[in-house]
């Protein structure tokens, strides 16, 4: 029997101990756990690799190690079984740990269960079953010995088995404008255990219009002791911060719900993007996260809800539903990225397609729902569009024009180019298909143009002339000349005049027709009237004004053509002809300059704001076209857009009349009441859930999550990011005042523009959380941009207050050591980031007098002892910033160092890899 052999040290206790352990794994195997099959195998495989790390040769019963101990081929009975194993294999006995993995493997294993084991690559054991795409792998380094070196050697590895006092951060944002009014807003869910205690500190901070109260889940919270008024800065860009260490015992575990009563007119009751951050201690490595499922939260807004924020979707979305709860008498509307979804009219009746029902009070109730049907198919949203992307969210529920805007003051031209390639096909040159209906026109995508053109003109003269006290003025350039028509308020009249063009023809003097823009606001219109332009065109400038390029005030077209243009020729173009003409264009560009002089002369004498719109696909085969029109409505203080496409082009006409009514009276985010009487409440249970495929999957067990925040003090930023961090999360806030974030820029990689969408600013959201993929952030040095304004073309600075936050994974094991001659370990001094300092005894068992310290300028070790090493290696991963603290506090009972020893194991077989394969 084993309990004669020579050296044999175990007693009654370590025999129970080890039948217990493996009947602790045979239990756990059987019981019916209230977890899925795929967690089974997980459990199990790493089970089966721990008994055999775990469990000596002293504690089996079994024959055949009762006959290897009396033949005198183990000599070592507190080697555990992987040892053996390893020892069998480096000497050429692989057929004996077959048997020895077996042992185990036989009592543990049911029936349905595959498993594999290799060393090296080299199968040791196999029990065959049906292959499966789910299986579960764990390994062990197993480390040998050289002849001239000591027979004796050891490798070591280090894991944590639970933390404490892991500081963790839960945060509530508010987007980019959340006003007017009363503001209620929920944060990150705080873990069950969350109280008064475990709480570091309460932070607020944020961009407030007015001086506020603030409730932590309708408890009263004090800025100071006897100080309930929060009293702000009210400049613009003005970030104020407050600590509030008297707040904590309102705090509680789950979402948490933070309010804010402001104490000044409604106009000025609003916040440009803020935050609360509660700092918590918890011992959990991670935090739970229902990945592939995600819930926004809308604010509620009491006073006149008007809303700018975003959301992030983390993975390709499947399924969307939206929730609304709001009270008014007016219009409401919902923008989701550029898709304007209009909820209601002011009589109370649904727009087609939503579901939900209105309650009659003084103000009327809606409570409706967006169906992933509805959103999908009938507002036609693009869900690869949104997916994996900051997408801009606006919620209104005053009504934008009838309540803010009862009369017009906008005198408007709408210049339109009818030259000769405007016969050519939205999509195409090409000559377009004639449709003499819009409902045609819009449908076809080889539309002519002027078709097309005639069709949005009307629509957008209907929107601008829908207001009494606007006026319009279209003004063509048609055949080589500039003609326009007087009567700015007909709408009729206006209409029909439009319709009569017909056919493109001629070249395009587009300065002549800004300088007819001029003409007619000069001798019309006055200061106290707002002055717009729009300018459409599908090329580039071919004329300049017949008193010259350099300073040409004419309509009058030059008897000389500075360059063809694009494609003004009867018939088709193909590509190779349009780019000679684009470099003709390039290489001749009066007609551009004088574009250029004309429009900054009509921004500077009249004040007027000029946009530009980009009729085709001359974007793909002549960018200087673009260009052209991309400095026009930079000098007017406008947009710039273009699309080759009917419905976005549609889009575009509609979006710039909005903001032409919208710029009369609300001036960036902001809505000047003006004394009217306005009361519209976005209410609580607003919301919208995702459904999606994670980009990024749930980490591994055994990983801890920290969050970290970086300043940003300019537009352009470098931050560091430490070595061996695995990111998982990373985002920037961006304040903008009253103006957009609209640009984020990561290593050279744009992963946010606002311009993309063909929407004008006062109709999107304004992001104050902006994602940031994980996949262009690098260790080591990293660029970002940010960037803010109140269109792509009027830029604005940066705040001093912007963040980086990003969450990091950072493993809690350490791999196995190179083999060492020593093993003793020594009692260790080790500082953490809490403030705390702890003795740890490695092992746990050491009596010895040797020394190890891990503290700020002070790490000392052993670097020949296996110990020393393993948990060194364990405390540099847990030391992120590296100087020498801890982010967890830890102690001998969180810690477990293990060691493998082999012995008398040729060189040439060590070190190897264990890998053990667990599958149904």
């Amino acid at each position: 029997m084993l309990g004669n052999k020579k050296g044999i040290y175990y007693t009654l206790d370590a025999i129970l101990a080890g039948f217990l352990l493996i009947g602790v794994v045979i239990i756990l195997l059987n019981a019916d756990f209230e977890t899925s099959l795929n967690e089974q195998q997980l459990h199990l495989a790493r089970d089966l690799m721990n008994g055999l790390d775990e469990l000596k040769i002293y504690e089996m019963d079994n024959s055949f190690l009762e006959q290897e101990i009396n033949n005198g081929n183990i000599t070592d009975i507190e080697q555990s079984l992987i040892e053996l194993i390893g020892y069998y294999w480096a000497t050429n006995q692989s057929h004996k740990s077959e048997i020895v993995f077996n042992i185990l493997a036989e009592n543990v294993l049911k029936d349905n269960y595959g498993v594999r084991l290799t060393i090296n690559e080299e199968l040791i054991f196999l029990k065959d079953i049906n292959d499966s795409n789910d299986i579960y792998v764990t390994s062990r380094l197993i480390s040998g010995i050289d002849e001239g070196v000591p027979l004796l050697g050891a490798s070591s590895s280090a894991y944590l088995k639970r933390i404490k006092n892991k500081k963790s951060s839960s945060y509530a944002y508010l987007g980019g404008f959340v006003g007017q009014g009363n503001i209620s807003f929920l944060g990150e869910p705080l873990p069950t255990n969350t109280n008064s205690s475990n709480i570091e500190m309460i932070y607020l901070e944020g961009d407030f219009a007015e001086d506020f109260y603030f409730y932590i889940n309708e408890q009263q919270c004090q800025r100071e002791p006897g100080q309930n008024l929060f009293s702000v800065t009210k400049e613009n860009l003005s970030i104020d911060s407050w600590v509030l260490d008297d707040c904590k015992e309102f705090v509680q575990s789950g979402k948490n719900l933070f309010t804010i009563e402001f104490q000044g007119d409604l106009v000025d009751s609003y916040v440009s993007g803020g935050l609360v951050r509660i700092d918590y201690r918890t011992n959990e490595l991670q935090e739970v996260k229902d990945y592939g499922f995600l819930r926004y939260d809308f604010p509620s807004i009491t006073g006149l809800a008007n809303l700018f924020d975003s959301f992030y979707i983390p993975g390709a979305l499947k399924n969307i539903e939206i929730q609304l709860v709001y009270e008014t008498n007016d219009s409401a509307y919902l923008t989701i990225g550029e898709r304007i979804i209009e909820l209601n009219n002011p009589e109370g009746e649904l727009e087609p397609g939503i579901i939900g029902n209105v309650t009659e009070n003084d103000k009327k109730m809606y409570n409706i729902t967006l169906t992933n049907d509805f959103l999908k198919n009938q507002v036609n949203l693009d869900f690869d569009l949104i997916s994996n992307n900051t997408v801009p969210l606006r919620f209104a529920s005053y009504d934008l024009i009838q309540k803010v805007i009862e009369s017009g003051d906008a005198d408007v031209v709408l210049i339109s180019d009818y030259s000769g390639s405007m016969m050519r096909a939205i999509d195409n040159w090409g000559m377009g298909n004639r449709r003499s209906r819009c409902e045609n026109a819009l449908e076809d995508s080889e539309t002519r143009r002027t078709d097309l053109a005639t069709c949005l003109n009307k629509e957008f003269a209907d929107n601008i002339l829908n207001y009494t006290g606007n006026r319009l003025w279209p003004v063509y350039m048609h055949d080589d000349e500039i003609v326009y028509y007087d009567n700015s308020e007909d709408l009729e009249a206006i209409k029909g005049y439009m319709k009569s063009f017909q056919n493109g023809r001629g070249g395009s003097c587009i300065s002549c027709a800004i300088n007819q823009a001029y003409e007619i606001l000069d001798y019309y219109s006055n200061e106290s009237r707002e002055k717009f332009v729009i300018l459409m065109t599908d090329g580039v400038p071919t004329h300049c004004p017949e008193d010259g390029c350099e300073e040409g005030i004419s309509v009058i077209y030059s008897s000389n053509e500075e360059c063809h243009g694009i494609c003004n020729s009867p018939g088709g173009c193909s590509s190779s002809q349009i780019d000679v003409m684009c470099n003709n264009c390039i290489d001749n560009p009066g007609g551009a300059e004088s574009l250029y002089f004309s429009s900054q002369r009509l921004r500077d004498d009249l004040n007027t704001t000029i946009f530009s719109v980009g009729f085709g696909p001359f974007e793909n085969v002549c960018s200087f076209a673009g260009d052209v029109l991309t400095e026009v409505s930079t000098i007017g203080n406008g947009t710039y857009q273009h699309s080759q496409n009917n419905e976005e082009l549609q889009l575009i006409y509609e979006n710039i009349s909005m903001e032409i009514l919208t710029r009369i009276d609300q001036q960036n985010q902001t809505v000047n009441v003006r004394g009217v009487e306005v009361n519209s409440n976005l209410l609580k249970n607003s919301y919208i859930d995702f459904e999606f495929e994670p980009l990024i999957m749930p980490p591994a067990p055994g990983k801890i999550s920290v969050n970290i925040e970086e300043p940003l003090t300019e537009c352009s930023n470098t931050v560091n990011i430490y070595e061996g961090l695995e990111i998982v999360d990373a985002k920037v806030t961006s304040y903008s005042g009253s103006r957009w974030s609209d640009l984020v820029v990561s290593n050279g990689v744009t992963v946010f523009n606002l311009s993309d969408y063909y929407v004008p600013y006062p109709r999107l959201g304004d992001p104050f959380q902006i994602q940031v993929p994980v996949n262009t952030l690098n260790e080591g040095q990293n660029s970002l941009v940010l960037g803010t304004g109140s269109s792509p073309e009027n830029k604005s600075s940066c705040s001093a207050h912007n963040k980086f936050i990003y969450t990091v994974l950072i493993p809690s094991a350490t791999m196995r050591t190179d083999v060492k001659t020593i093993t003793e370990g020594c009692t260790w001094t080790v500082d953490f980031e809490d403030g705390d300092q702890q003795i740890i005894n490695v092992p746990s068992d050491y009596e010895g007098e040797e020394e190890c310290f891990y503290q700020p300028g002070n790490v000392q070790f052993n670097e020949n002892d296996t110990y020393a090493v393993a948990m060194y290696d364990l405390l540099t991963q847990l030391d992120t910033n590296s100087n020498g603290r801890l982010i967890v506090n830890i102690n001998e009972l969180d810690l477990e160092v293990t060691t493998t020893i082999l012995e008398n194991v040729p060189f040439l077989w060590g070190p190897v890899l264990m890998r053990l394969e667990v599958w149904v």
